[in-house]
């Protein structure tokens, strides 16, 4: 299936994307794309005749990028010294 991902981003402006994958997606999953995890936040299935191109149109989060998973490992790591 094929997606049209559009992530919000603070400050009003937005970005998107294309996603494809075999299985559906469903709100609440989670879509990893250029080394970015985003959360679905609704998915809104568009027919033939809105579009040729996409299944679906998918609103999205972004949840983490690779710098802020390495950052909250690192955080986690800290912390777990802190309380030894």
């Amino acid at each position: 299936m094929r997606y049209d991902v559009r992530v919000a981003h603070s400050g009003g402006e937005a970005s998107r994307f294309e996603h494809e994958q075999d299985e559906a997606v469903a709100e609440g999953e989670f879509i990893r794309a250029f080394s970015m995890s985003y959360r679905v936040t609704s998915v809104v299935p568009l027919g033939p005749s809105e579009s040729d191109e996409f299944d679906a149109i998918v609103e999205a989060e972004r949840v983490a990028g690779p710098a802020e998973a390495t950052l909250r490992d690192a955080e986690a790591a800290f912390r777990d010294r802190l309380t030894e």
